[in-house]
């Protein structure tokens, strides 16, 4: 059960022992926004991420020292966020192979500094990079494009994000402009 779900049960619950049609009608709509949500999200599996040897990878540290887990997690959110993004844009039919052989976070974690030891700091020589190779077929199997690109945005802290509490949140920004840039582009071209 979801947590928006949960929050609705007692609701639910006082209105069953009120209102019979009340109750039918809470219930009908939180069974829907679940339906709603996950087809909100667009068909992400047209679109596949796979990593390049990520033990290699120059940054995905989670503190002083790498956590499987959290490298992991790591990238879990980007192999979502990449997926997410290139279903709002591909036409129906595409698919889109991505393989990152290289990632390296923004900001870095600065051992001289005695007070912050776990903390990645962010300034602008720490910008977000991410190595990538892509591959978009249409609806026929055809390849509409495929490239290798070496992202990198050093005005990254210029930025808007729209959440600030995200980790993630300037490669995500990286990655949405790659989507906007190459695949609208060259899936709009043919």
């Amino acid at each position: 059960m979801k947590l928006s779900e949960t929050r609705a049960v007692p609701l639910i619950m006082k209105l069953h022992t009120r209102k019979p049609l009340l109750w039918l009608l809470a219930a009908s709509c939180v069974l829907a926004s679940g339906s709603f949500l996950s087809a909100a999200g667009g068909d992400t599996t047209r679109t596949r991420v796979t990593y390049e040897e990520p033990d290699t990878f120059t940054d995905l540290r989670d503190g002083d020292f790498e956590s499987q887990r959290g490298r992991q997690h790591t990238l879990d959110e980007l192999s979502r966020h990449i997926e997410k993004r290139a279903a709002s844009v591909l036409p129906e039919g595409y698919t889109l192979s991505v393989v990152v052989s290289d990632i390296d976070l923004a900001g870095d974690y600065e051992p001289w500094r005695t007070k912050f030891t776990n903390v990645r700091i962010v300034r602008d020589i720490y910008p977000p990079r991410i190595s990538l190779t892509y591959t978009l077929r249409d609806a026929e199997g055809q390849v509409v494009s495929e490239a290798q690109r070496d992202l990198k945005d050093t005005a990254f802290l210029q930025t808007l994000t729209i959440d600030r509490n995200d980790t993630l949140r300037f490669e995500k920004a990286l990655i949405d402009a790659w989507i906007r840039t190459d695949i609208r582009r060259a899936a709009s071209a043919s």
